[in-house]
C-alpha cells in the first residue's frame, strides 16, 4: 500500500561530499509571473523561513503563547489558514514541523511536562482542530513530509542526550494514521552534533517528498570530504534550500563564493552540478524554498514580516528523462 522510496543526497545519499563540474547551459524552461504573498494579518508575530510543500507555502512562525505557529497559503496566495496546537496536559507544547495531509494537517511535537519530554505526532483537521495525538516515545520527529501515497515519513531523534554511539534509529515511517511502518538510519551515522542539527556554516538538513519518491539530505554524516565544497578548498557551501520533482530530480541551493547558486543532483556521479548562472539572475536573489511538480519554487533570502514575492521556474533535468 505505502510505496514511496527513499533517495538519500550525498556520497551515500545522505550528506555532500561530491565534486563539481561546469555549469551547465539553457536548463531553464519555464518561468512565471511572480505571486505576492502578504501575511500583515500576522506582521506582528516573528516569522523564520517559509517553505513549499504539497502545493502549499508553510511559514513557520517563532510564536508567543497566544500566537499562531504555523500560517498556510494556497499556490495562488490565498490563506488557507493559521494553525496553533496545544497538548492537553502538557506543560509545555515545542512544535517542529507541519506536513499536510489529503483532510487536514500532521504536526511533528514535543510534549513538555517539567523535565519530561515526549515526542508526538499531531493530527490535525482541515479547520486546524486537533484531532489526534500519537506519542513516538523515545523517538521525538522533527522533520517531517508526507509521501504521495500518504505516508508520514519523519527525521529527528533517539534520546534528548544526544548520545552520538546510539544505534538506535532516526528516521521513522508511519502510515497516514501513525501506525509506526519501519525505521531507518542509526544515530551513529551522524557524528557528533544531532541529525537534525542546523549549521551556520553548512547549512540545514532537509526532508522532502514528490511523487514516488522521499528525499532526505544531511551534511553531518562523518564521510571523507563531507563537507560541501567548491571549486577550491577554501571555498566552503552551505545548502540553503532543497527541492525534489515528481520526475525525481533534485535541486539543492548552494551558497559561499562565486560558486553560489542552484545546482543538480547527479545521483549516479555523485556530483552536484550547477545550472546556468542566468537561471538565478532572472528572478534575483533568492532561494529554493521546495519544488512543485516540475516547477522548482523560489523565495526571499530572509524572513519578512509583511509581504513576500514567490518565483516559479522550471528546468530541464540533465539527469532525470
Amino acid at each position: 500500500m505505502y510505496s514511496a522510496k527513499l533517495v538519500m543526497a550525498s556520497a551515500i545519499w545522505l550528506s555532500v561530499g561530491s565534486t563539481y563540474t561546469q555549469a551547465q547551459e539553457g536548463q531553464l524552461i519555464g518561468e512565471s509571473n511572480p505571486v505576492r504573498f502578504d501575511w500583515s494579518d500576522v506582521g506582528s508575530v516573528p516569522t523564520a523561513m517559509p517553505q513549499f510543500a504539497s502545493g502549499m507555502l508553510i511559514l513557520p512562525h517563532r510564536a508567543g503563547p497566544s500566537d499562531p505557529q504555523f500560517s498556510l497559503y494556497s499556490r495562488d496566495a490565498r490563506l488557507v489558514g493559521h494553525v496553533r496546537v496545544d497538548i492537553p496536559e502538557a506543560g509545555r507544547t515545542a512544535v517542529l514541523g507541519l506536513a499536510p495531509l489529503r483532510n487536514g494537517f500532521v504536526v511533528s511535537a514535543m510534549a513538555i511536562s517539567g523535565s519530561e519530554r515526549v515526542g508526538v505526532l499531531c493530527f490535525l483537521d482541515a479547520a486546524g482542530k486537533l484531532r489526534k495525538i500519537v506519542k513516538t516515545e523515545p523517538f521525538t520527529p522533527d522533520l517531517i513530509t508526507v509521501a504521495a501515497d500518504g505516508s508520514i515519513w519523519t527525521f529527528g531523534a533517539v534520546d534528548h542526550e544526544n548520545d552520538p554511539t546510539s544505534t538506535a534509529n532516526v528516521l521513522y515511517h508511519f502510515t497516514e494514521t501513525g501506525e509506526l511502518l519501519r525505521s531507518a538510519l542509526p544515530r551513529n551515522l551522524f557524528g557528533k552534533e544531532p541529525p537534525t542539527y542546523l549549521s551556520t556554516e553548512l547549512g540545514q538538513p532537509v526532508l522532502t517528498s514528490a511523487g514516488s519518491r522521499v528525499v532526505l539530505y544531511s551534511y553531518v554524516i562523518p564521510l571523507p570530504n563531507q563537507q560541501i565544497r567548491g571549486k577550491t578548498a577554501t571555498d566552503p557551501m552551505k545548502m540553503m534550500g532543497l527541492a525534489l520533482t515528481e520526475s525525481g530530480a533534485i535541486y539543492g541551493d548552494l551558497t559561499g563564493g562565486e560558486n553560489s547558486g542552484i545546482y543538480e543532483l547527479d545521483r549516479s556521479g555523485q556530483n552536484w552540478v550547477p545550472i546556468s548562472p542566468d537561471v538565478k539572475e532572472k528572478v534575483g536573489n533568492y532561494l529554493l524554498l521546495g519544488g512543485d511538480g516540475e516547477d522548482l519554487v523560489l523565495g526571499p533570502t530572509g524572513p519578512r514580516n509583511t509581504d513576500i514575492e514567490v518565483h516559479r521556474i522550471r528546468l530541464r533535468s540533465r539527469f532525470v528523462q
